[in-house]
């Protein structure tokens, strides 16, 4: 599994850092830098959308719980140092980061954001374009040398369960059970 970790990896990173594809992923790269943006838009759901609030109210604590999840507990109890930290000729094209690598924390949130959506949504098909920006956002962390691909396979699926599981606790009526 490393040695398949480290090829997809290095087939990614080793991708031109010139011309289209790096301002593709450099576009995505700024995009996974939201945290504000994320908070203004959710704010703004909740002002404009009086019928969802209290999904829109879960939905926000489903991507905080994702979040604080990886960063808080599973980041340290994994403590796995970054691409740039530990591999030869690995930059980072992106910032030097300081916390663990695995797992990432953009896929998390990022997905965790397009779940949520699709669960208070499932109606609107554009919100399922979420799971392609990020996608693109993860792939960019690996891109500019800052995750590996299972850091980013570990943020998918925190960033989908977490949404799933806190809606069904709360017993939100969403498409899984409408």
């Amino acid at each position: 599994m490393a040695d398949l970790d480290l090829k997809i990896f290095y087939w990614l990173y080793n991708l031109p850092h010139e011309g289209w594809i790096y301002y593709f992923f450099l576009i995505f790269h700024y995009l996974a830098l939201f945290g504000i943006g994320a908070a203004i838009f959710w704010i703004t759901l909740y002002i404009f959308d009086k019928q969802n609030r209290q999904k829109i109210i879960f939905g926000g604590l489903a991507i905080i719980t994702a979040w604080g999840l990886n960063t808080i507990i599973i980041k340290n109890i994994f403590q796995r140092e970054r691409p740039f930290s530990v591999l030869e000729n690995v930059i980072s094209g992106a910032e030097k980061l300081s916390s663990y690598s695995f797992p990432s924390g953009h896929a998390t949130a990022s997905f965790a954001l397009a779940t949520t959506l699709v669960l208070i949504y499932p109606q609107k098909r554009f919100v399922y374009l979420g799971f392609i920006f990020a996608l693109f956002i993860s792939i960019s962390r690996i891109y500019f040398g800052v995750h590996y691909p299972s850091d980013i396979l570990g943020g998918i699926v925190l960033g989908i369960v977490v949404p799933i599981l806190i809606f069904k606790s709360a017993k939100i009526k969403f498409f899984f059970n409408s």
